[in-house]
Formats: structure tokens, C-alpha cells, sequence
């Protein structure tokens, strides 16, 4: 998180937050700001990040807003019939069966990595995996050997928490670049239980 707003905030947030900045460092205070009126958006953000409903001229019109000045959907809630299959984000992606899906353990404080090398633009890195505890995941991209700027890694996908407990988490990338990709899964937890990891990762043009 870079910077929060939280607009118009009920009395009770206002006084929990009096007692979370008493614990809380400097750097962590200022990344939270409260605001007493939409409006105030303005005060820090430029125009076209701010929804027109807010002030703003940020609208969206792309269909999946219901109101597009607003730029949100009503809250919904989630049942098993939204969840998706087992192995669907294969089909989607074009492949004809799914791959047979690797087995691995993380231990406290380690990192899991599984590589993929991009040849050419445009390639999809399709991934699936299920884990029994929480993992940071996140995909980096690194500049292949004999390239100008050999060694250099950047994000492409950003670090999430995760835990699969309904079902497993199923992902694609349009790979801009070549280079090599790295899925990242890490076991942050201190204690000494490992984090089993069961995923398959492939590629397709």
C-alpha cells in the first residue's frame, strides 16, 4: 500500500485509529489519511483517478460498472457456484488437458521458486497451485543471459497473501517480454510446520 484515503469514516474508526497510531510507526501513519468529504480526493489525487460521483472525471464505461460515474459494482456475495473448476484456466488458455500437477514443501522463512524461460512476445505463463497455508506469491521477470541488462528483475505480478481454502488459485499472463519468469511462493509464517504446495505452471503461444 502506497497511500490510503478513507473517506467519511464512521466515529468509531476515527477513535480505533487514535489508539492503532500509538502503536503503529511513522512511516506506516502516513500512508493512511482520513478525509471528511469525497471532495478532499482532489486535494490529492489529479482529476482522472477520482470517480466523476466524487468530483472527479474518472468514469467507467467499459460495462462492467453499474453506475459508471462511480466506477464499482454493488457488493455480492460469493457462492460455490462462482468458484471456478479444477484445471478450467487450462482450457481457457487453450491447452488441450491439463498438466500432471508437482508436489513440493516450504519451510519457515524460505522461498519456493519455479522458472519458466519466454522466447517470444506474447507467450501465456498459465499457472495452478494449492497450498495448506498461507504463501506470498508474485511473478518477477528476469533479462535472459546475453541481453544488455543480464540479471535485472522486475515485478510482473504483484505480491498477494494467499491461502486456498475453498479452492485452488488458478492464473494467466500475457507475457510482453522474454526473459525468465519466476513464481515465487513464500512461507513467511516463523513456525515449523512447512506449507505442502501441490501446482503446475506452463506456457503456450
Amino acid at each position: 500500500v502506497v497511500k490510503m484515503y478513507i473517506v467519511n469514516p464512521p466515529g468509531i474508526l476515527s477513535l480505533m485509529w487514535k489508539v492503532a497510531k500509538c502503536i503503529m510507526d511513522q512511516k506506516s501513519q502516513s500512508r493512511i489519511e482520513f478525509l471528511f468529504k469525497p471532495e478532499d480526493l482532489l486535494l490529492h489525487l489529479d482529476a482522472h483517478a477520482v470517480p466523476a460521483a466524487f468530483g472527479g472525471t474518472w468514469t467507467d464505461t467499459s460495462g462492467w460498472a453499474e453506475e459508471p460515474e462511480y466506477c464499482c459494482n454493488s457488493a455480492k456475495t460469493i457462492v460455490s457456484i462462482d468458484y471456478p473448476k479444477p484445471h478450467q484456466v487450462w482450457f481457457d488458455n487453450g491447452f488441450k488437458c491439463a498438466p500432471p500437477m508437482i508436489h513440493g514443501t516450504i519451510k519457515s522463512k524460505q522461498t519456493f521458486v519455479v522458472s519458466r524461460t519466454v522466447t517470444k512476445p506474447g507467450t501465456r505463463l498459465v499457472w495452478e497451485f494449492d497450498v495448506n497455508g498461507d504463501v506470498d506469491f508474485d511473478i518477477t521477470r528476469t533479462e535472459c543471459a546475453g541481453s544488455a541488462q543480464q540479471g535485472k528483475e522486475e515485478p510482473v505480478w504483484p505480491r498477494l497473501t494467499l491461502n486456498c481454502l475453498k479452492m485452488n488459485e488458478q492464473g494467466h499472463l500475457v507475457c510482453k517480454e522474454p526473459g525468465e519468469y519466476r513464481l515465487r511462493f513464500t512461507n513467511s509464517n516463523s513456525t515449523w510446520f512447512v506449507v505442502k504446495l501441490e501446482y503446475a505452471v506452463g506456457l503456450i503461444d
